[in-house]
């Protein structure tokens, strides 16, 4: 049969289809189908369609379908010029401007297929072909009484007839609806093979109309200047004797022209001289941009231009790996750009070369297994508590397949039918496109209109290219990632209060890397808080590593990594002297000695193959691609030249063969030195904010964490440690964020749950007019800023009014005689009479310190284990000066985790605290067979102080539960 579907929408109309285009042209093949075409609205799926098309010989048709005025038609593009009229039309169309005389203008090399019979005139005077559709036989029959140009169309949402009853549910979801909203409907939308022969036929001969070849597409660039390749020398000249202060040697000259002549070969300069640019603008007006990230750090052009502010001469980072003559594809610079002023940088690039000519690039989200329980849970109103018993079980990366095998899983929902029902469903539906996102940093910039080149979709007014971003090169699009970057902003508002504080800027490239202070940070593994360097893990590896440079840091990033994370304990052994560095010869010592004879990076790689093997950076590159790809023949091809190069170079058969076994181990775990270089430049730069202005880095940390009590809580003990003081929230000196002054930083009002930055700025303002002086001053005062009386409580249940004499409890009972009375001054617009105060006798400690927890979600103030402190006792944060000393605390348990011993005996430990900061407790065996003491309760402890690596804690000697 020579049936041809001409009208198949895939699941790139999102939650509209079943149909995946993998599965569709596998399914075809199987059946002998020699064309397939789509019709989605978007033209999502175009690029995959002819891709995979390609695989099994089967020609792929386009076409989209479209409603406007009167006129209701599918048009196909009949070749690669209709299929750039249909791009143009769908991005019309999706901009909502889209107009009868666009499809005039945009005619040619396009069929239109209709089943609109009566205005048939209309059409053909729009288009030189037109068709028109049927599905039936009436139909036929009263097209061929108006044309003899008739084709058989019928809509494919599925491809099996079995599973038109799960189309249903796509729309619930798409509509949030559940499954009682539900109306019934009979569906053919599947692909049916089983039809007329000559309905077949006709399929098979209007398919014969279209050939869309993609012709060679050369990459859309805008030319930055009449004469680009003399500007970028010029910049690089002026730029690498500026970083040298007019001392530019012949390894620097060499190397820089080197680039240039590689970055002009392959036709790239505009792309620098637009990356230059943007980055140019963003650094006059302030914006923060990060020091450098990827290969890209490894180009002296990009250094040379201010793209990057890392040296690769001076960390041996090589161009080949950037960027590589023998492999032409784009070069990939990647920009940080500090967290909230990413869109005044994109907003330049638009403003300059065209809001036409720049778009940001989509990604889809699909169905996984979890998300489709979810939805298919609400379609089926399966109640929410069961449903978040069934996701608990479902990990990230689980699929129906594996959780088929998942017995726990498949206990739960073999309990009842509609569980089974429910994962029937899922099972369907998984993998599915359910929405349309935008990339976090992608952003193409074309010579032309994008639209010429991939379709264009909008989301909330934002223009996005409508092909993902594997696709992009290959219809001539350059993607930059411009990466909004916290740290930077964290690092930027520390910057600007010191400045402001000290009449003296922070200039980060002065820092100097060899400052003991920010040594010290890593050494000790004290990195909370400090960018790629924060986790419990890499603080405990940094202990072991015991960092004395720059250098250990670029390590530290490259080597705690999945993969190379396994040779860590081989290379602190060796570091240490407690295993030997293997010796193999002199020249690859030369390259990998520093690492302790363990290959690190990709640049060692590249070192090793050019310096032993004899083959050119270029070439190693490609080599050490393949490696990681695990691409056999290349790496046996290659492994006799490197012998013979290695020969050459004076050594034997055996050590050349060695040699390349070590490269061929390593490369799937050699890491980019050059990201390595420029990401520790970042954590190094926070570390020594860290070190030198202590209170201003830990105050952005805590503004940077308010919508996390935890992290809140865990950055408060540690700023204690440090010696700084909090001081309580008080609304005559707090703040909408914390401020900090010298050593002590101040809690913001809201902090406090219950007042949002909204009321603390009312409450900043109203404060401009001079500082509250008593309760009924502040409750009169704010009367107007629609505070009411749970905000009120709030304010004085966290003691933020302690200050005016007043107890909580006097506070709280005389707080609706001060409502009238303040009601009425605002009434009257004059000061009243106040109303007497009655005092009240306070509310007990357990009570004030439950109701500071439940607005703090910690102890701000009133810590449980205050009350019991006495004279003979230390604070937890002066633990420290007291080391291998047995010491009495007043404490609150906050955890505790239970273990057993290789011997079978059961000992804990515990994270406990004071109001200062938090510390390990631990209870051995013979003491935690009689412990009795449970997360929360207080203890008076006396305790020896003991030390591991750099972290103090407790070994309890006796504890008395209070």
């Amino acid at each position: 049969m020579n049936y041809v579907p001409l009208n198949i929408k895939t699941h790139y109309e999102m939650l509209g289809s079943l149909i995946k285009i993998g599965d569709l042209v596998s399914f075809a093949s199987s059946n002998n189908v020699s064309a397939l075409g789509i019709t989605d609205c978007n033209l999502f799926g175009t690029l995959e369609l002819i891709d995979e098309c390609k695989k099994y010989n089967i020609k792929p048709i386009v076409g989209v379908s479209f409603e406007i005025d009167s006129f209701k038609m599918i048009l196909y593009a009949k070749n690669y010029k209709g299929y750039i009229n249909l791009l143009n039309l769908v991005s019309l169309r999706n901009s909502g401007n889209i107009t009868i005389d666009d499809f005039k203008d945009k005619n040619n090399d396009l069929i239109c297929v209709t089943d609109d019979y009566e205005n048939y005139l209309n059409y053909k005077m729009l288009y030189e072909q037109v068709y028109l559709s049927y599905s039936n036989r009436e139909d036929k029959e009263k097209a061929l009484s108006i044309s003899d140009k008739i084709v058989y169309i019928k809509e494919s949402r599925c491809i099996n007839q079995n599973d038109l009853e799960y189309l249903p549910y796509l729309s619930l979801i798409r509509e949030g609806k559940n499954i009682g909203e539900y109306d019934s409907f009979k569906s053919e939308c599947y692909l049916n093979y089983d039809i007329d022969e000559a309905d077949a036929k006709n399929t098979f001969l209007f398919s014969n109309n279209i050939d869309i070849q993609f012709p060679k597409i050369d990459y859309s660039l805008p030319k930055y200047s009449s004469d680009s390749d003399l500007l970028l020398e010029k910049l690089c000249l002026k730029g690498i004797s500026k970083r040298l202060g007019g001392k530019v040697s012949d390894i620097y000259s060499d190397r820089l022209k080197m680039e240039l002549d590689v970055i002009k070969s392959m036709n790239f300069t505009d792309y620098f001289l637009i990356v230059y640019d943007f980055i140019l603008h963003a650094k006059k007006n302030g914006i923060l941009i990060g020091p450098g990230r990827g290969s890209a750090a490894g180009s002296l052009v990009s250094y040379s231009l201010g793209i990057t502010e890392i040296d690769p001469i001076k960390y041996g980072l090589i161009f080949e790996r950037f960027l590589n003559k023998d492999r032409v594809t784009m070069p990939d610079i990647d920009v940080d750009i500090e967290y909230l002023r990413r869109d005044e940088v994109v907003s330049y690039v638009k403003s300059k070369y065209g809001e036409s000519n720049v778009a940001n690039i989509i990604t889809f989200s699909s169905l996984s297994i979890k998300q489709a329980v979810r939805d298919i849970g609400k379609v089926l109103s399966i109640p929410t508590s069961k449903i978040d018993s069934i996701s608990a079980l479902i990990k990230d990366d689980d699929t129906h397949e594996s959780l088929n095998t998942n017995s726990s899983f498949m206990s739960l929902i073999n309990e009842n039918d509609d569980l089974k029902k429910l994962f029937r469903i899922c099972s369907k539906i998984e993998g599915i496109k359910r929405h349309t996102s935008i990339h976090a940093a992608g952003v193409v910039i074309s010579s032309d209109k994008i639209c010429n080149r991939a379709p264009i979709y909008y989301s909330n007014g934002i223009a996005l290219t409508g092909y993902t971003m594997e696709y992009l090169e290959r219809v001539g699009l350059i993607k930059i990632d411009f990466l909004a970057i916290k740290n930077l902003s964290i690092i930027l508002n520390i910057c600007k209060k010191i400045s402001s504080d000290y009449k003296k800027d922070v200039v980060l490239s002065n820092i100097p890397l060899n400052d003991k202070k920010t040594l010290d940070i890593f050494y000790n593994g004290d990195t909370s808080g400090i960018f790629q360097f924060e986790s419990q893990g890499m603080k405990s590896f940094l202990k072991s590593l015991k960092v004395k440079s720059f250098d250990d840091l670029v390590l530290a990033i490259a080597l705690y990594r999945p993969g190379p994370k396994d040779n860590i304990p081989s290379f602190i052994k060796r570091r240490e002297g407690k295993e030997k560095v293997p010796f193999i010869c002199e020249e690859l010592d030369s390259i990998i000695g520093n690492t302790n004879g363990i290959i690190v990076y990709q640049e060692q790689i590249l070192d090793i193959l050019k310096r032993i093997g004899g083959f050119s950076y270029s070439e190693a590159d490609i080599i050490r691609r393949a490696m990681s790809k695990k691409k056999e023949d290349v790496i046996a091809e290659n492994r006799d030249r490197f012998v013979k190069g290695a020969c050459n170079n004076g050594l034997d058969n055996k050590t050349a063969n060695m040699i390349y076994d070590l490269v061929l181990k390593f490369a799937n775990y050699g890491f980019n030195k050059s990201h390595s270089v420029a990401y520790s430049l970042v954590a190094y730069q926070m570390a020594y904010l860290k070190a030198h202005f202590t209170s201003y880095f830990m105050c952005e940390l805590l503004n940077d964490s308010m919508s996390s009590t935890d992290k809140l809580k865990n950055l408060i003990n540690e700023s204690k440690k440090y010696g700084i003081v909090f001081k309580y929230v008080n609304v005559n000196y707090s703040s909408y964020e914390f401020i900090n002054d010298k050593d002590t930083i101040y809690y913001p009002l809201n902090i406090i749950n219950g007042i949002s930055k909204d009321n603390a700025l009312s409450i900043i303002k109203e404060r401009t007019n001079g500082k509250f002086a008593s309760f009924s001053d502040f409750v009169k005062r704010m009367y107007n800023s629609h505070f009411d009386d749970r905000t009120m409580s709030a304010l004085i249940m966290s003691g933020a009014l302690d200050d005016f004499g007043l107890n909580r409890k006097t506070m709280i009972s005389n707080l609706p005689s001060i409502n009238e009375y303040a009601k009425l001054c605002f009434k009257l617009g004059m000061n009243v009479e106040e109303p007497l105060v009655n005092t009240e006798k306070e509310y007990d400690y357990a009570y004030l310190d439950s109701e500071e927890y439940k607005l703090f979600g910690f102890y701000a103030k009133n810590h449980p284990a205050s009350k019991y402190f006495s004279g003979d006792m230390i604070y937890v944060c002066d633990a420290s000066k007291y080391f291998n000393k047995v010491m009495k605390f007043s404490v609150l348990i906050d955890s505790v985790r239970e273990i057993t011993t290789k011997k079978g005996e059961k000992m804990a430990f515990l994270n406990v605290s004071d109001e200062t900061s938090s510390i390990s407790l631990t209870v051995f065996p013979s003491d935690y067979k009689n412990f009795d003491a449970k997360k929360g309760d207080i203890l008076t402890i006396k305790a020896k102080v003991e030390r591991r690596f750099s972290d103090y804690q407790l070994t309890l000697i006796s504890y008395e539960k209070m």
